[in-house]
């Protein structure tokens, strides 16, 4: 009798034990699978975020189709400042501004100086002056620091950011360049039904404190091996 309540004590502390191993193991899966999924959708959102948050930011520049450069100052003057005058109307100040008498809109140009600087970075070199593009004329009007600029509707390209590495603080985007579709152009669309690119090009991005900004435009290497 005394081994017949032995033999039940031992199995019950097996089973006990045996129960408890599984438990553990059983929450070990639960909380890797959840950290899984949490990590992966995590990344997939950061990934689609900075991809989109980028393709805005980039947006002016790309819109000019910029001659590539390694310095922004060794760029051409009227593209950096076209550039930054449609960052400047794109920011959150352009519901402040007022029109003049004819129609055309007053864009300060301490706000074109900010946008420059977020663009470029804080070394670049601006010179205020009027110019004018294939869409309009843009004038500067020296009396009152401000441009008087047409509204306009402007065909460009916009920006699609394909990839984005990393090289230590910096970023290199490569960044596709999609054509405006008109009546008269055919828009190609990939696998997914979006519009396919015209070309590529690398964006290099340099940190400056918690924001980037556009170092270098570089045209892509053709010899250089594929990025995994």
């Amino acid at each position: 009798m005394n081994k017949k309540i032995y033999a039940g004590k031992n199995r019950r502390k097996i089973a006990s034990k045996l129960g408890l191993i599984c438990y553990i193991l059983m929450l070990i899966g639960l909380i890797a699978v959840v950290y899984f999924t949490v990590n992966s959708v995590r990344k997939m959102f950061d990934r689609d975020d900075g991809r989109e948050q980028y393709e805005e930011f980039i947006s002016p520049v790309v819109m000019m189709d910029p001659i590539p450069f390694e310095d922004v100052n060794e760029a051409d003057k009227t593209f950096v400042l076209e550039s930054s005058v449609w960052s400047a109307l794109s920011g959150p100040n352009r519901a402040n501004y007022r029109y003049d008498d004819m129609g055309l809109l007053l864009l300060p140009a301490s706000d074109v100086d900010v946008a420059s600087v977020r663009l470029f970075g804080p070394d670049v070199d601006i010179e205020h002056a009027s110019f004018e593009d294939m869409d309009g004329t843009y004038l500067y009007d020296p009396e009152i620091a401000a441009y008087r600029i047409p509204v306009i509707s402007k065909l460009a390209y916009s920006p699609a950011v394909t990839e984005i590495n990393k090289e230590g603080e910096n970023l290199l985007l490569t960044v596709g360049y999609v054509a405006p579709g008109n009546m008269w152009t055919t828009v190609v669309l990939d696998e997914e039904g979006d519009p396919e690119p015209e070309k590529y090009m690398i964006y290099e991005m340099h940190k400056n404190g918690e924001n980037y900004f556009i170092k270098a435009v570089r045209d892509i290497d053709p010899d250089a091996p594929p990025v995994s």
